[in-house]
Formats: C-alpha cells, sequence, structure tokens
C-alpha cells in the first residue's frame, strides 16, 4: 500500500510517498509554476522514480499554506497535525516540535504525535525564513554563508527588534558603523533564535525541542536556541519533509 503527503509551502512543494514501511521524498521550487503545477510535476516525478503508478496510491493528503490547490488529493490537512505525526514518527515520544518555514512558525506540544496544544506566528514574518532571506539580500551573502559567519563570530551585534521592515534599517546602520559582518550575522541569527524562543517558552517547552523547516538547517540556530532553552534541540536529517511526512502518515491511517 502507497500512501502520499504534500506539504505546499511558500516557496516550495515537498511530497513524500510511504510504502513498505519506508519512505522517498523530492523538494520543487515553484520558480514560474503555480503550487498546483508543482505539486503535480512532483508527484508525476516521484511516480516514475519509484516505478509505480497513480492508481497505487490509495490516499493522497495535502498541507501547507496551499494545500487547497492540490486538486488530486483526498484531502487537506492542517500542517499543526502533520508537524506532530511527522515529528514523532523521527523521533518517538516527542514533547515539542518547532517547525519554521519561510513565513511561518508553528510550534505543538504533542504526546504520541497527537496535539495538546499549539502556537503560530499569526501572519508575521520575523524570525522566519524571510527574514534571514531580507537579511542575505542586504549583506550580499548566501543563507550557507551566513551560517558559517555566525558560527566564526566571538561577539554578536543585539538587533533591537525582530520586526524584519524595523531590523533592515537596523542591519544597514551597523554595516554603516563599521561592525564586522560576523557579528551582524551572528545578531540576526540570535534574533531569529530569540523570536522562536519565546513561542516555546509561552508553550511551556518540554526536552527534548524538534526543530524542522527551512531554518533547521541553519546550525547556529539550533546553537543558539539551545543556549537560549538549556535544552537539546533535535534536528532530522532533511528538516524539510517533516510536514509532507506527517501527512503521508495520515494518509496512511486514512486509506486502512
Amino acid at each position: 500500500m502507497v500512501a502520499c503527503g504534500i506539504d505546499c509551502g511558500s516557496e516550495a512543494v515537498k511530497i513524500v510517498l510511504l510504502k513498505d514501511g519506508g519512505f522517498s521524498w523530492t523538494s520543487l521550487q515553484y520558480g514560474e509554476r503555480t503550487t498546483k503545477e508543482t505539486a503535480e510535476k512532483g508527484f508525476q516525478y516521484l511516480l516514475e522514480r519509484e516505478k509505480i503508478v497513480c492508481s497505487d496510491v490509495r490516499y493522497i493528503i495535502s498541507t501547507g499554506v496551499g494545500r487547497k490547490s492540490v486538486e488530486f488529493s483526498k484531502e487537506s490537512v492542517s500542517e499543526i497535525l502533520c508537524l506532530a505525526k511527522g515529528a514523532n514518527f523521527i523521533c518517538p515520544n516527542l514533547k515539542c516540535a518547532v517547525d519554521v518555514g519561510a513565513r511561518n512558525i508553528n510550534v505543538v506540544k504533542c504526546s504520541g504525535g497527537k496535539v495538546l496544544k499549539f502556537l503560530t506566528n499569526s501572519r508575521c514574518a520575523s524570525g522566519t525564513g524571510m527574514f534571514l532571506k531580507m537579511a542575505s539580500g542586504i549583506l550580499g551573502l548566501k543563507m550557507e554563508e551566513l551560517d558559517q559567519l555566525s558560527l566564526q563570530s566571538r561577539d554578536s551585534c543585539e538587533l533591537q527588534s525582530t520586526c524584519a521592515v524595523f531590523a533592515e534599517s537596523e542591519i544597514i546602520s551597523l554595516i554603516h558603523e563599521g561592525k564586522k559582518i560576523e557579528d551582524i550575522v551572528k545578531g540576526i541569527m540570535l534574533a531569529i533564535a530569540n523570536r522562536i524562543y519565546g513561542f516555546l517558552f509561552e508553550i511551556g517547552a518540554e526536552e527534548p525541542v524538534f526543530l524542522s523547516g527551512g531554518l533547521g538547517r541553519i546550525k547556529s540556530v539550533k546553537i543558539l536556541l539551545e543556549g537560549k532553552l538549556g535544552k537539546k534541540v533535535i534536528v532530522p536529517e532533511n528538516p524539510l519533509i517533516v510536514n509532507a511526512l506527517g501527512a503521508a502518515l495520515i494518509a496512511k491511517e486514512r486509506s486502512q
């Protein structure tokens, strides 16, 4: 039996096929394509790669901000439910998971893959991938370069605001003041970690804390967040696909 989960985020579609106890996945940036076109292209690519046909897939669930655009899915499910399910599959007995994507921060307190409580950032992009992308554009550096610079810093330039608009002005001012680039970057990463920490503190995070989404790939954010929490933060091998995996697991349950 094959089940499928499709996570339509703000910048990319992630697709997971679950079969025989294992899973395969792919991720596609939108580019010039619509969400619908990208999901269809990624789904067909994965079917061909795994040498199966559409009729082999018993159930498809879509999630993410663009989930309603996936017309070939059986149903759509909130990313909160998918986050809890996917994170618990990777890290059994998990108590708290946070997913930081391009525009959203979702935090869930969970037990056995079931949501007990959740928080979200309510459309404010501070502390998200867009916040880091803004900083990347100002400094003329790639995301990976920002991460490496932050790890090299021995100090940090604290940003007074996590609002992307005000933080942009602060970053430009720090550059004009002649502050070291690595210290500015560490300040940016610290602002992101502080934003995530605020959600985790509010929800009453328990160890271990699970971090997924695009910012899960930024090592310096993980390190700074662990310092703030005084708790271990677990980042999966591929933090991008956790919600899609959760959707596939729910699809498997619904098909039985």
